[in-house]
């Protein structure tokens, strides 16, 4: 990668693939319960994380590029 940041950011990015995969895992049952919306909701607060992580970056990045 170009930049260092590029790099922490791809890492990032795998670290919380992991974690969706590790919280897709629990999700996965026949009777739905507490537990599965638990983790329903610990798998979009995943998802938001990443999503506003990488937004964010990309803002820094713009505001790098332009100033």
């Amino acid at each position: 990668m170009i930049d260092s940041s590029e790099n922490w950011m791809a890492l990032f990015n795998e670290i919380m693939v992991t974690c969706y995969l590790y919280v897709s895992i629990t999700v996965t049952g026949f009777n739905p319960n507490s537990f599965f919306t638990n983790t329903g909701t610990a798998l979009m607060g995943v998802i938001i994380t990443t999503a506003l992580a990488n937004f964010l970056k990309f803002l820094i990045s713009v505001m790098k590029a332009i100033g």
